[in-house]
């Protein structure tokens, strides 16, 4: 079937899409216009399979604004198309032995392995695109051979691919091809601690320019308030390749990086491209990341991609904002998102102040929040949102050393959409042991009425909160009655917020009387109170 090639232009947004079919296989093309752009394969079992995903994503491409160009020939596109095979393409030569990380060049998305012993040299290549894992093996100057597995979700897919590394490293494999970028504790941990003061960033260009590293004169330049915006752009270009992001430069290097693309055929992009923008000085020295959930045209939504690109890369000294809270227009069910294992972020992010999360139980094709063991001395504010928050959050929360995090906001849902958990599980906030510095708190989101009221007024931590927030949860008559009977534990709050609940106007002028730092707002209707529901849950 012949090629058939489309363009959305609008504002400083240039793409092009192109789709055709090989047999089973569905191919598509796209990226910036005047870029090669990226090649995906989706094999679909059968040419009607191929046919049916092809008829579909041309709607959703021209519903989004594209429009066909060239007749639908490949001759209107901006490149020529890579062959579809262009993924089994032999990988750059090697010499005969392995060479050293710095020196071996690993083709994007592919993480290479070698081992050497005796008369043995080989090498391992591995790359996971979606729901897809591809090998490539043999000796060391050879093309080898390749090998291409399909599984039931990408989550399957990394999964088995972590195994396989795990497996080829406790052989004796060595990952070759990756550049660490230079670190030096001391001058970072004093950035670190005021990263508004040049002075130790001047230190720091001239210790990178001492160990080679090209960007360390950029730095220079950009902190003696000469920064070179040219180089700065060209590289930012460079690293986002189709992707279009949100930057922010500041002596010198990436200080705000915003990504969150929505096409499903830039996932794989996306994922590949965040790590070697943060394995990059320009990027391994951001002050704030906000990364949008990996789109999936099924029900894959989960950050497990995102998190891992971050471990990857780290320590990134300087992280001080990690936002992966945003919404996606990909999704459209926000109980299905996950946000999977938070493990490695601490280690990968030691000066952390804020972490925003968005995620539910969610959908079977990503793990539940795992937090690890949490080591987060810097951590100031932390919020989740969610429409059926696993007990696994508050629980690992309250169980914690945080000991500056004075801004926690939990969102909890419906038990119908993941909320696995009750009052008891906040045992732990509640008593404030390991919260010394907690003076905002918020309970939001909640189906607990009575019970919530009961717990707080009987915690320890109440007395040294300012701000207490229990806004978009199914308070009521009890509620109200509870906040009532315990109004002088209460009253020394600056601001209790109770917006967005089911107190009738009746209940809100007492509490209002009460407590004047009550904020009772507008309420939700309470027609049938066997109806009522939290603010967020599907």
């Amino acid at each position: 079937m012949s090629k058939r090639y489309f363009e959305f232009s609008e504002g400083s947004s240039n793409k092009f899409w192109e789709v055709w079919i090989d047999g089973n296989k569905l191919m598509t093309r796209y990226g910036k216009i005047g870029a090669g752009g990226q090649t995906t394969v989706k094999d679909e079992g059968s040419p009607a399979g191929a046919q049916k995903l092809y008829d579909k994503l041309i709607r959703e491409k021209t519903g989004k604004g594209y429009q066909e160009k060239g007749g639908g020939g490949g001759g209107a596109a901006p490149a020529a198309a890579p062959a579809p095979a262009a993924k089994k393409a032999a990988p750059a030569a090697a010499p005969a032995a392995p060479a050293a990380a710095s020196t071996t060049t690993v083709e994007p998305g592919f993480r290479r392995f070698e081992f050497s012993e005796g008369t043995s040299n080989k090498f391992w290549e591995v790359k996971v695109e979606g729901e897809q894992q591809i090998v490539r093996f043999g000796k060391i100057g050879t093309a080898g051979q390749v090998k291409e597995k399909d599984f039931d979700s990408a989550g399957d897919a990394k999964a088995d691919t972590k195994k396989l590394i795990a497996e080829k490293t406790g052989k004796g494999y060595v990952e070759v091809g990756v550049k660490k970028t230079p670190s030096n504790p001391s001058v970072e941990a004093a950035i670190a601690a005021d990263q508004d003061d040049t002075k130790n960033w001047r230190v720091f260009a001239d210790w990178l320019i001492e160990q080679g590293e090209a960007w360390g004169e950029t730095i220079s330049r950009a902190v003696q308030g000469k920064p070179d915006k040219a180089k700065q752009t060209a590289t930012a270009k460079e690293l986002l390749g189709s992707l279009e992001g949100e930057i922010e430069w500041k002596n010198g290097v990436i200080s705000h990086l915003g990504l969150q693309p929505e096409d499903v055929e830039m996932a794989g992009e996306y994922l590949t491209n965040l790590e070697k923008i943060l394995k990059h000085p320009a990027g391994h020295y951001a002050r704030s990341l906000t990364l949008g959930m990996p789109p999936d045209e099924d029900t894959n939504w989960h950050m497990e991609g995102v998190i891992e690109a971050i471990c990857s890369a780290g320590p990134l000294p300087f992280l001080e904002t990690l936002d992966l809270s945003k919404d996606a227009e990909s999704m459209d069910q926000p109980s299905w998102r996950r946000v999977g294992d938070l493990s490695g972020i601490w280690a990968a992010a030691p000066h952390l102040k804020e972490l925003l999360l968005q995620g539910s139980a969610g959908s079977d094709d990503g793990d539940p929040i795992v937090w690890g063991d949490i080591e987060a001395p810097h951590l100031e504010k932390l919020i989740f949102i969610s429409g059926g928050l696993s007990k696994a959050a508050p629980i690992g929360i309250g169980k914690a050393n945080l000991p500056k995090l004075n801004h926690l906001e939990l969102y909890f849902g419906a038990e119908d959409y993941g909320n696995d958990g009750s009052v008891k599980d906040l045992k732990g906030i509640l008593d404030g042991t390991t919260l010394p510095a907690l003076k905002t708190l918020g309970l939001k989101n909640s189906p607990w009425e009575k019970d919530l009221i009961t717990a707080i007024a009987g915690s320890k931590i109440l007395p040294r909160l300012k701000v207490l927030d229990l806004s978009m949860g199914v308070l009521a008559s009890e509620g109200a009655l509870a906040i009532e009977a315990n109004a002088a534990k209460f009253k020394h709050l600056e601001r209790l917020v109770l917006v967005d609940n089911y107190l009738s106007d009746e209940d809100g002028k007492k509490l209002k009387k009460l407590l004047p730092n009550a904020e009772v707002g507008d309420q939700k209707d309470d027609e049938d109170p066997e109806y009522r529901y939290t603010s967020i849950a599907e």
